[in-house]
């Protein structure tokens, strides 16, 4: 939105804000007035004065005097800044027209009007246009006048900005940071146009995600602005808002917000109530609090900003018509139906006055409508917009075949919910014709298509043809992702995993379903599971921070460079637009060729090997005799999920719509070294799996009560399968990422689970396929632990390691506490002891010392030890980071919880978001010697979004944490039993396991003993 009229939009609240002056009066006094009313932002009275002059200059010089040129480009310029930029073009290129009859090439006032020319093209969306005009523009005034001429500068700043409304933020930097460095040159810190080239930059760093550099701009920007404007000066209310979309990109909403409310309580106080800008802003917030899933107060919000634009705009305007269908999608997103129907037909109103009845976006209503009544089941309704809106994408010309398309996926998606297999089966094969014409073969809508299809034929019996249906789309989806999703943004990747998620979930049931009479469907899904399992945490790209870092400025711009190709790629992977499409294979091979030039000049960089597809026959072949490895799938049972009549009609027959129902189940996809195939055992209680038996588990650990039901529900119908097997490696998903396996008591014999059976957790089996790092040669290791947090009045010493309730977006506390954890630094100093003895290099920080920072700039340590308080804060709301929700607590963090962020340094809390950028390549083990580091946000297939993806990410190979508040002194004498086993020789897992019961035979509970586990290889 800020990159819109931006310049236009600066210069004119800078007059603004300027002492009034008289209105122009003499000779030139038509165009001074003109171009007064401009930069004033009145344009209908500024048009009204050019149109004057025009006419004026018609008759008195003629239709091809210079003048009258002139005042054809300046009604241009009005035009474009009203926001009609073809009249804007048509009337430049006039005026440029007549001047070329009468100008030499080249002169001062052709470059001006070219370079306004210029901008009506780019504005208009013509960006070849632009580009050749710009350019000339720039040329003509570069022979003309110095390098650094304003008129100059401008001409390279517009060319920044035609770059990077066109993705190419590489070029844009160039052009910003050379206009930038002359006018700080010339001009100083305190110059509007400075400012401006600092925003301007800030917004390139903005979007290729370097949000520091941004953030170091912007405020540079801010500083400036409060400097050399009044307070609650237009310009500084800007950036405010800058700021907030800045942090808005990052997902910190909390910091977003407040900026958001900053430049709202400017424009409130300086700019009318009908003002869009007011609008703006309040839209801003409802974004905000819709990311956060904070539905409620986001429809607040969204409604301000509708009854702003009712006072300024006409009741029939479509930009109204815009607001209410948006508003239309937020009361769907919370629920409200009759509200988000009342806001689509408000909708569908104004686009029906304002451009009748054949109208992409009245089209675009409809398909909303008829999907808002077939989720609500009325299924005749819906039938009849799906028709309606169909109707008018074919009788757009040129007609959109992907938007034709989706009404007839709709379309069968109806049918298939009525049961009409027929129909929904001829439907879905149209829809994947008219989808493949226009997109290609591997386009996310056209996979879609294919399960949809897929499911079709299940529920209608035909199970082969839904097998094979199934295979080739979880085939093209896995060429798909292994072409692109390396190259997407991690924004990009996670949206489309979360979308396609149902079509995994479907193909899962489906293998399970069939699985009793196919016995090879669970080998299908164990491939299945390792190609996804985990998919986002290893395409995270994490050697672009160390590519940046690297100090080697050839390799930072060749990263650049690979950079905008991935926007670009990102940009076209699920566009619409056929032709846009069309350049993707030529990208995706610029891209994967510069890849593969960074991949070699970084020796940090992904192996091929790790590219690899695998399957379970691999796996087996790894393991040895005696061991096997468990893939664990949480999955939706597929049934009849509702029985209903249709609302709309009620004569129309009962319906039982077939879909994933609310039913949880657990497979256990177990592989044996000498198996077959992999055996599938269901586990088909996982709604009591997840709510009464987790209950259980949880109440009889904290209250130490004896446990006679949590081994029968979650471990035996698994451990009847797995006799004869000494080592299991074991992959959790769902409900299994929140319980210890080995603290599972038999109650047939008493013993615990880890007597029996040695449980190593793996992110994903497929672990057992990557070449073992190169060998650690260091000796360096960095303890860190009891912080001095410095409370007004000294808390109590706490006797467990969970931090206060909070959250990274935590409420300032004037009252808050964070009680003193004594036993960690006895635990610290007896670790640096034993690892001194065994000749270790260790740098233990403690007290006022142990700050968050000393932990970001901790240097590649091969063991990271972190002893202080850790908390994770349960949230289900939509949009809520889990990795801004969890973390730990150093030094200073007292300050932060009473007072709030200051804006400035660390707050000395270390989320799991942060934790996520450390540099742990080099790091052979992480100790997090805290509460309830193992908690997080399970992501199906994604395990624990916490603390323990951020250090796994971060690169950490082995990582100890905990499910659960632990004891201070059990915990010290746990962590000092594993490093004397460890150090003595014993592998970590058998080191880890040795001290679990050694600690056992003094506290027998599993509270003290069972609250850590130990993750990797």
């Amino acid at each position: 939105m800020f990159r819109n009229g931006f310049l236009f939009f600066l210069s004119a609240v800078l007059l603004q804000l300027q002492p009034a002056a008289a209105q122009p009066q003499g000779a030139n006094s038509l165009r001074d007035s003109a171009e007064y009313w401009r930069l004033q932002g009145n344009f209908s009275k500024a048009l009204i004065i050019a149109e004057k002059w025009r006419d004026k200059s018609r008759q008195t010089a003629g239709k091809d005097s210079l003048d009258y040129a002139s005042a054809l480009s300046a009604a241009g310029e009005i035009n474009r800044n009203n926001g009609d930029a073809a009249l804007a073009r048509y009337l430049q290129e006039k005026a440029f027209n007549i001047q070329k009859r009468g100008l030499p090439s080249g002169h001062p006032e052709m470059a001006s009007v070219r370079n306004l020319l210029g901008l009506a093209c780019m504005d208009a969306g013509d960006f070849a246009a632009a580009d050749s005009n710009l350019h000339r523009a720039l040329e003509w005034r570069q022979k003309a006048l110095p390098a650094e001429h304003p008129d100059v500068l401008k001409s390279k700043n517009n060319l920044g900005a035609l770059a990077f409304l066109t993705g190419d933020f590489s070029q844009a930097r160039i052009f910003y940071r050379e206009v930038l460095d002359i006018r700080e040159k010339v001009y100083g810190s305190e110059n509007s146009d400075v400012l401006i080239s600092l925003n301007n930059l800030a917004n390139v760093e903005m979007e290729t995600s370097s949000y520091q550099e941004a953030e170091r701009l912007y405020r540079k920007a801010l500083d400036g602005a409060k400097k050399l404007y009044p307070s609650g000066h237009p310009y500084i209310g800007f950036l405010h808002n800058n700021m907030g979309m800045l942090y808005e990109y990052r997902g910190d909403y909390a910091r977003a917000e407040a900026e958001y409310r900053r430049a709202l309580d400017i424009r409130s106080a300086l700019l009318p109530v009908g003002h869009p800008d007011r609008a703006t802003s309040l839209n801003n917030l409802g974004n905000v609090f819709q990311y956060l899933g904070y539905y409620r107060r986001a429809i607040q919000f969204y409604e301000k900003a509708l009854e702003l634009r009712k006072k300024s705009l006409e009741a029939e305007h479509p930009e109204l018509a815009a607001s209410y269908y948006n508003l239309g999608l937020m009361y769907e997103l919370g629920q409200q139906n009759s509200k988000a129907e009342q806001s689509y037909k408000y909708a569908e109103e104004i686009y029906s006055k304002a451009f009748g009845f054949e109208n992409f976006d009245l089209g675009r209503v409809f398909g909303n409508l008829g999907a808002l009544y077939l989720k609500i089941g009325q299924f005749h309704i819906s039938s009849e917009y799906f028709n309606r809106g169909q109707k008018i994408m074919e009788s757009i010309e040129p007609k959109s075949l992907p938007d034709v398309a989706n009404f007839r996926l709709n379309h069968g998606i109806l049918a298939l919910k009525t049961r009409n297999f027929s129909e929904a089966e001829k439907l879905f094969k149209e829809a994947l014709n008219l989808y493949q014409q226009a997109l290609g073969a591997d386009h996310p809508d056209v996979l879609n298509t294919r399960y949809s299809l897929a499911e079709c034929r299940w529920i209608s019996g035909s199970t082969a043809a839904a097998a094979s249906h199934f295979a080739e789309a979880q085939e093209e989806e896995k060429k798909l992702l292994e072409r692109y999703f390396p190259l997407l943004s991690a924004e990009v990747r996670e949206a489309y995993l979360k979308k396609s998620e149902n079509n995994r979930m479907l193909y899962q049931a489906f293998c399970v379903a069939g699985c009793p009479k196919n016995p090879e469907l669970a080998a299908a899904l164990y491939d299945e599971q390792l190609f996804y399992k985990g998919l986002l945490f290893n395409t995270s790209a994490r050697w672009k921070k160390r590519i940046k870092t690297s100090g080697d400025m050839k390799l930072i711009r060749r990263l650049d460079d690979w950079e905008q190709l991935q926007q670009k790629i990102s940009n076209l992977f699920a566009s619409p637009d056929s032709a846009g499409r069309a350049g993707l294979d030529s990208l995706s091979h610029q891209a994967e060729d510069l890849e593969k030039e960074l991949s070699r000049r970084s020796d940090r960089f992904g192996t091929p090997d790790e590219k690899k597809r695998r399957n379970w026959k691999e796996v087996q072949d790894v393991l040895k005799p005696g061991e096997a490895a468990i893939e664990m799938v949480r999955l939706r049972k597929y049934g009849i999920a509702m029985v209903m009549t249709d609302t709309s009609d009620s004569a129309k027959p009962v319906y039982r719509v077939p879909d994933l129902t609310d039913t949880i189940q657990y497979a256990a996809l177990i592989l044996r070294k000498n198996g077959i195939q992999p055996e599938l055992v269901l586990l088909p209680n996982g709604n009591d799996l997840e709510g009464k038996w987790q209950r259980y588990y949880q109440n009889s650990i904290r209250l130490g009560l004896k446990d006679e039901n949590s081994y029968n529900q979650f471990w035996n119908p698994l451990g009847q399968k797995l006799k004869g097997i000494k080592k299991l490696w074991f992959s959790a998903d769902g409900i299994y990422h929140k319980i210890n396996l080995n603290t599972l008591q038999n109650p047939a014999t008493g013993r615990y689970l880890m007597d029996e059976i040695e449980i190593a957790h793996l992110g994903s089996s497929r672990d057992l396929l990557r070449n073992p790092p190169p060998a650690n040669k260091n000796q360096l290791a960095s303890l860190i632990g009891n912080p001095d947090f410095k409370p007004r009045k000294q808390a109590p010493a706490s006797r467990q390691r969970s931090g206060p309730d909070l959250s990274y977006f935590f409420e300032a506390d004037p009252s808050a506490e964070i009680a003193a954890l004594p036993g960690t630094l006895e635990e610290l100093d007896s670790i640096a002891g034993i690892l001194r003895r065994f000749g270790w290099e260790v740098e233990e920080i403690t007290g006022p010392e142990a700050m968050e920072e000393v932990v970001k700039d901790s240097y590649i340590p091969r063991i990271l030890m972190l002893a202080t308080h850790g908390f994770f804060r349960e949230d289900t709301t939509p949009g809520s980071n889990p990795l801004l929700r969890s973390g730990l607590l150093f030094s200073g963090a007292i300050k932060t919880m009473r007072e709030g962020y200051s804006g400035e340094g660390e707050d000395g809390i270390l989320t799991s978001y942060e934790a996520m950028n450390l540099n742990l390549d080099n790091t052979e083990l992480v100790v997090l010697s805290a509460c309830e580091t193992g908690l997080g946000e399970i992501i199906n297939g994604e395990g624990v979004y916490g603390l323990q993806r951020a250090f796994q990410v971060a690169g950490a190979r082995n990582l100890v944490m905990s499910l659960w508040k632990v004891d201070d002194a059990v915990t010290k004498e746990l962590m000092i039993a594993f490093f004397r086993n460890w150090l003595s020789g014993m592998d970590k897992r058998s080191a880890f396991i040795k001290a679990q019961k050694t600690v056992r035979i003094r506290h027998p509970e599993p509270y003290y003993w069972g609250g850590f586990v130990l993750l990797g290889i």
